[in-house]
């Protein structure tokens, strides 16, 4: 995945369990992990069955 032009992106799991991928490390994910991709995080990779609510800054215009 990769994040376009927010400045990060806040992640919670409300549901089931995995990983992410970020820069060749691995962190586990089950429901209430709560997790940030800073802005120097471009890609990542998730894997599993889970089930996230995903929030970022609203565009300035």
């Amino acid at each position: 995945m990769k994040r376009g032009d927010k400045s990060y992106i806040l992640a919670s799991v409300i549901a089931g369990e995995g990983r992410i991928e970020v820069a060749g490390r691995i962190y586990e994910l089950k429901k209430g992990t709560n997790f940030i991709l800073p802005n120097d995080v471009t890609e990542w990779k998730l894997v599993g069955k889970l089930s996230l609510v995903v929030s970022n800054p609203a565009s300035r215009e």
